[in-house]
């Protein structure tokens, strides 16, 4: 997932940066950069999440030492 973050908040960077230099029609692009900005605030929140809760792995054939 974090990866994912970085991807989209560089999406979202270079957007922002050929905007401001007018390098291309903003109304082409805002829709890519609303996306881009949905995108970062999604994967933030599910990295929250996964953060948050912490479960056992049942009955596993993997053996992780404690």
């Amino acid at each position: 997932m974090g990866v994912v973050e970085e991807e989209a908040d560089e999406a979202q960077f270079w957007l922002e940066l050929v905007l401001e230099r007018s390098l291309v029609d903003e109304a082409r692009t805002a829709s890519l950069l609303d996306e881009a900005r949905q995108l970062v605030a999604i994967t933030v929140s599910s990295i929250r999440t996964a953060r948050k809760v912490v479960r056992p792995i049942p009955h596993s054939a993997f053996r992780i030492p404690h």
